[in-house]
């Protein structure tokens, strides 16, 4: 826009494509989906087991529970693991070993 002898930017195109951001996050978050869904279903089984606990019957905080801590903490890693790797933090693939 130009006033008298002076021009001034009133919209400018951002140079970043927003569409190839996109797309990475896209492809980062399939890649991570069976490992989402792996932590969803470790997280089931643990509330399965912690209602059907012969230890703590289900009461309480699972995580002062012998035998229910282990299969939420199993859960909790998955969970972390897998949003990071949808958040690109983690490698998509390991070479064995615990990541």
């Amino acid at each position: 826009m130009t006033i008298g002898n002076e021009s001034f930017v009133i919209c400018q195109r951002n140079p970043v494509d927003h569409r190839a951001n996109e797309s990475i996050a896209n492809a980062r978050l399939i890649a991570a989906a069976p490992d989402l869904f792996e932590a969803a279903l470790a997280l089931e089984l643990a509330e399965l087991a912690n209602a059907n606990c012969d230890e703590c019957d289900g009461e309480g905080v699972p995580e002062l529970c012998g035998r229910c801590c282990p299969l939420f903490d199993d859960a909790r890693v998955k969970r972390r693991l897998a949003i990071d790797k949808a958040h690109g933090r983690a490698p998509v693939h390991t070479t064995g070993g615990t990541p």
